[in-house]
């Protein structure tokens, strides 16, 4: 992190921006929220020293990711997001136009405004589909399931997740495969199939362990948790999940960071 400041006020602004763009999804998974708006301050000043509207739109998006997190700067990252997605469409960047649509998608959910967030990752899904981006596609396929879920259309978000999870599987993409497990672990809970529910979210808890995403780890075991009282066994709110402290839970139960998927 301080590679990365001391590189904006070095004057190294390409090296700065470019340095916070590859620390995005470390800081992300690992839920360091506070020093990833550290780092895309940083980054974001030099992008717009430089002029370059790519760096910029990837920038303002990195630092609506980790502002999202705290109800005192959501405003304002919404703000970055509607930024980035201007820059990105004058562009005509078509990539990152699609994973600003996940990202405002992601927001939304934290909102618990399912259907806005349906919106934004079904223009996601066009876009990716449009490019061919299998990944991506993926992502938002899982991303519109889940909503679908959330909406009680459990038939079309158990296809949609499904065949989400089928792709992942075939690219070898183990953390969305993680998250997507995790989303077909809320259908079933939806519709009453607590035992495969459980099955899911332990699936999912355990890609992300492998991956290193502690956050999202500790959301899965969360769903757990309330599956396996609700089925008449012992609640767990240990472990990952209480170290997450009052705040952090919170958002959790809220959806934020579940397992609709942002870009990366």
């Amino acid at each position: 992190m301080e590679t990365v400041v001391r590189a904006g006020a070095s004057g190294l602004d390409p090296a700065c921006w470019q340095l916070a763009y590859v620390l995005k999804t470390y800081l992300s998974w690992g839920g360091h929220w506070a020093d990833g708006a550290t780092v895309q301050t940083a980054a974001l000043e030099a992008a717009e020293r430089m002029d370059d509207p790519t760096a910029r739109a990837r920038a303002h998006r990195s630092l609506a990711a980790a502002l999202r997190w705290n109800a005192a700067t959501d405003a304002e990252a919404g703000t970055h997001l509607r930024r980035a997605l201007d820059l990105f469409t004058a562009e005509g960047d078509l990539l990152g136009r699609a994973d600003v649509h996940l990202d405002l998608a992601g927001r939304y959910e934290q909102k618990e405004r399912p259907a806005e967030a349906l919106h934004h990752n079904q223009r996601a899904l066009e876009l990716f589909q449009e490019l061919g981006h299998r990944s991506g596609e993926a992502k938002a396929l899982n991303n519109v399931g889940y909503f679908q879920a959330l909406l009680g259309n459990h038939a079309e978000a158990l296809a949609l997740c499904d065949a989400a999870r089928r792709v992942f599987e075939e690219l070898g993409d183990r953390r969305s495969l993680a998250l997507t497990w995790d989303s077909l672990g809320v259908v079933h809970q939806q519709t009453g199939d607590l035992e495969r529910a459980a099955h899911c979210f332990r699936t999912s808890a355990e890609g992300l362990r492998e991956v290193g995403s502690p956050y999202h780890e500790a959301v899965s075991l969360d769903h757990l948790g309330d599956v396996e009282s609700a089925a008449g066994g012992p609640e767990r709110p240990g472990g990952l999940a209480a170290g997450l402290g009052a705040p952090r839970r919170a958002a959790a139960r809220r959806r934020g960071g579940g397992p609709a998927q942002a870009a990366g």
